[in-house]
């Protein structure tokens, strides 16, 4: 999971142009098939989308290589999705991105649509949690206030 991190932080920084960024959320981390001991991974990853100016989703795709079989074909590991945001010197979320990212071909506006899902998931989400974050459940899983 590190290595997905840091493969996020690459993209994330040449897109934002600056490393101070940090991890607002590691949405999905979906494994597909596993490596074995001895194999190599390879991680790439694409900025899909950003939100708010300041900031970025990146699509982490891991994929594993068996070594030492001459000729062995990459098989897909998985997918991982990570929101980055990028920081101005005060630590505080930058006003605008320097670069716009946009959308080009079907398979990009695809991912952009599926990012934008996400993200409304995440926020959902955290709706619900910051509505019940009064509320304490107790041991035997009854509220209490």
């Amino acid at each position: 999971m590190g290595w997905i991190e840091k493969c996020a932080f690459i993209a994330a920084a040449r897109v934002a142009r600056s490393n101070n960024l940090l991890t607002a959320c590691m949405d999905e981390i979906q494994f597909k098939a596993p490596t074995k001991i001895g194999d190599t991974v390879f991680l790439e990853a694409e900025v899909t989308a950003s939100y708010g100016g300041s900031s970025l989703e990146v699509m982490v795709s891991i994929w594993g290589e068996t070594t030492p079989v001459p000729g062995a074909p990459m098989f897909h590991c998985g997918d991982a999705f990570a929101t980055i945001v990028s920081l101005n010197g005060e630590g505080r979320p930058v006003k605008e991105l320097p670069v716009e990212v946009r959308a080009e071909t079907e398979e990009e506006r695809g991912r952009s649509r599926k990012a934008e899902e996400r993200r409304e998931q995440r926020l959902a989400l955290r709706k619900v949690l910051l509505d019940h974050s009064n509320r304490r459940p107790s041991l035997d899983m009854v509220e209490s206030i």
